[in-house]
């Protein structure tokens, strides 16, 4: 992956083990706090050079660990921001020594290159919308010059926008009517020449959000909807629950949930990759699980048509019996039911489905080792029985077929 896919990962979201002396896993989870930080050090070394310049680390973890995950976090990324995020994940909680926990964390590290983050998108029901003229400190004309257009009205419609405006043409009010047109600009009641919030350049790109208001007054203003429910730092949807949107999401696809498996809420992963990636980042994940991170990322693409790529790496057997059949049965249908998909995909599901899933498997020096099927005919058998006398022997090696010493000058055993 180093020569691959360097400088080429947008976001790297990680569920390491946490370290708890109380629940066990596939992966060794009693560590000491040296071992553990040593464990999570080197890949955070590793994946950190993947990253794109813009790119972030998220990584989830629970109280046993957090503070030196975030000291440890501070080392290999110091100029990114870190935000720690609280996630309600369990409604009845798992009982401490003074306190039962219902959360756990998840910590960004963002990097200064992503413009902005992305919170979870809003049914259009429940848009709010705000003016497009900005307003407040550094809301002045003279700021961007980029931003001081004029947005063409005809009744209700907003019908095209106009060039940027030269820095000598200045309106006078916010709408200079024409012909049964309205060029509206960025101008306050007071008449002070402000900015809209989008570059001219851009803001065709949100063109959908947009709306016409006429105040009391009748002033033609334009109005931005808020699609996206902000960010907060405290996680406290009923979708994050683990056990009503992991595990159970499991169950639903006929996949039987392990003891040692712990699987989060798809949604959870869901607004947490949506927030610091775009439609067409690379996603990885190398604590796997039991494969959380690329259904999310499949049900991202089938929500906003992204082209998201997501990479996925694990070592536990249950790649085989959860992961990988969980991946192809959410491509196959976005619903199940008792092992039975509820619906079948529809032609936009499927193309928005993955095209291609691409299983490599990597093999350690000990499993190369043990997969090893030595066999012997009886020829080479019948060598090994045989006495040599060292002795005699002129110059003598070892036979790099079978082992047995032989006669340099014979050429052969």
């Amino acid at each position: 992956m180093q020569r691959s896919y360097a400088g080429a990962i947008k976001c790297v979201y990680i569920d390491p083990p946490y370290n708890s002396k109380t629940s066990e896993i596939a992966y060794k989870n009693s560590y000491r706090d040296s071992s553990w930080l040593s464990l999570i050090d080197g890949r955070l070394a590793l994946s950190r050079r993947l990253s794109t310049n813009d790119g972030s680390h998220i990584v989830a973890i629970d109280e046993n660990e957090q503070e030196l995950l975030g000291q440890l976090l501070n080392l290999h990324f110091p100029i990114h921001e870190k935000i720690c995020v609280a996630v309600i994940h369990n409604k009845k909680g798992i009982q401490g020594e003074y306190f039962s926990h219902n959360h756990e964390y998840a910590y960004f590290c963002i990097a200064p290159g992503l413009p902005q983050t992305r919170g979870a998108i809003l049914p259009e029901a429940e848009w709010e919308y705000t003016n497009l003229r900005k307003w407040g400190r550094e809301s002045e004309r003279a700021t961007a010059r980029n931003c001081f257009y004029p947005i063409f009205v005809e009744g209700r419609a907003i019908v095209g926008f106009g060039d940027v405006c030269p820095d000598e043409f200045h309106p006078g009010a916010s709408n200079i009517a024409d012909a049964g047109r309205i060029a509206v600009y960025p101008v306050d009641a007071g008449g002070v020449e402000r900015k809209w919030r989008y570059a001219r350049g851009s803001v065709g790109a949100i063109r959908h959000l947009l709306r016409v208001h006429v105040t009391v007054t009748g002033e033609v203003q334009i109005q931005k909807a808020v699609e996206e429910r902000p960010i907060k730092t405290v996680w406290d949807d009923p979708r994050y629950i683990a056990g009503d949107y992991g595990t159970k999401w499991l169950t639903d696809l006929g996949l039987k949930v392990r003891d040692d498996l712990y699987p989060k809420s798809v949604h959870v992963v869901e607004d947490s990759v949506r927030a610091v990636s775009d439609l067409n980042s690379m996603i990885l994940d190398y604590f796997a699980g039991s494969g959380t991170t690329g259904h999310a990322v499949i049900n991202l693409n089938r929500e906003d048509g992204g082209r998201r790529k997501v990479m996925l790496v694990e070592m536990g057997d249950y790649f085989d019996s959860v992961l990988l059949p969980r991946l192809k049965k959410v491509t196959f249908a976005p619903e199940w039911k008792d092992g039975k998909p509820k619906r079948l995909a529809t032609p936009e599901d499927a193309e928005r489905s993955p095209r291609i899933m691409k299983a490599v498997r990597l093999e350690s020096y000990e499993d190369t080792l043990n997969n090893l099927d030595a066999r012997r005919t009886e020829d080479q058998e019948g060598l090994l029985a045989l006495p040599v006398d060292r002795a005699s022997c002129a110059r003598i090696t070892s036979c790099a077929i079978c082992s047995t010493w032989r006669r340099a000058e014979a050429g052969r055993c």
